[in-house]
C-alpha cells in the first residue's frame, strides 16, 4: 500500500485495529491527474479515509486479477462489503503484531524526505509505548522527488 508518516503514526496508535474498519475503507475513481499521484483517470482504487492511504495492489485492476489469478476477478477485494480485503489485512496485521512480539530487532525503513531520528519523535514514542519491550531502530532512505512506484 501506499503510506504517509501521519497515517502509520495513527496506525500504530490504534494499534492497527482501525486498518480494516469499513467506515474508512472506499473505493474511490481518480476523477483528475492530481487527486492520486500515478493514478489515471478513470482507475478504481481502494482507500483508507481516516489514514489517507491507498492500497494499490487491491485495486480494480484487471491485470493484476488475471496475472495473480483473483478468483472473483478485478473487484475480488471490493465486493461482499470488501470481504477479502478485510481478511487479507487481517491476516497480514496479525502477522506483523506477532513479527513485533517475537523477540527480533526490527528494522523500520522510512522514506520520508529529509528525515532523522528526532523529526520520528512520535512514531518512536508510540511503538515504545505499544510494544516496550521492541528492540527496533530506524534507517531512513532518501528518494527521488520523480521516483514512480508501479
Amino acid at each position: 500500500m501506499t503510506t504517509n508518516y501521519r497515517g502509520i503514526v495513527q496506525c500504530f496508535e490504534d494499534d492497527f485495529e482501525l486498518l480494516y474498519d469499513l467506515k474508512y475503507i472506499e473505493l474511490k475513481t481518480v476523477k483528475s491527474n492530481t487527486q492520486f499521484l500515478n493514478y489515471k483517470i478513470g482507475e478504481e482504487i481502494i482507500i483508507h479515509t481516516k489514514y489517507n492511504f491507498i492500497f494499490n495492489h487491491e485495486a480494480v485492476n484487471p491485470n493484476l486479477a488475471r496475472d495473480e489469478k483473483w478468483e472473483k476477478g478485478p473487484y475480488h477485494f471490493c465486493l461482499n462489503n470488501f470481504e477479502n480485503f478485510v481478511s487479507r489485512y487481517k491476516r497480514r496485521i496479525q502477522n506483523f503484531k506477532n513479527y513485533l512480539n517475537s523477540g527480533k530487532k526490527i528494522i523500520f525503513i522510512l522514506t520520508k524526505m529529509n528525515c532523522t531520528y528526532d523529526d520520528c519523535k512520535d512514531l518512536s514514542d508510540i511503538i515504545k509505548i505499544k510494544y516496550p519491550t521492541l528492540d527496533f531502530d530506524f534507517h531512513f532512505i532518501e528518494l527521488p522527488l520523480n521516483i514512480i512506484f508501479l
